[in-house]
């Protein structure tokens, strides 16, 4: 998909890109190390019920490739 992508946009166009699976962080990765761009890894939690207090309970992270074609 990102190779059709990567060939049908205009020159100038950016493109991003989200990731959750290890497979889909590696081929990100690729693309970052062969077309560059930046690569970002964020991570969420949300305030949840621990025990008879609240802590925080993480979600899968996100990794986001984000380039200029």
């Amino acid at each position: 998909l990102l190779a059709r992508l990567w060939e049908a946009v205009p020159e100038g166009t950016r493109i991003v890109a989200n990731a959750v699976t290890l497979e889909s962080e590696a081929l990100l990765a690729g693309w970052q190390a062969a077309r560059g761009g930046d690569l970002l890894r964020i991570e969420l939690a949300e305030a949840a019920p621990l025990g008879r207090r609240r802590g925080w309970k993480a979600a899968y992270p996100i990794v986001q490739w984000s380039v200029s074609r």
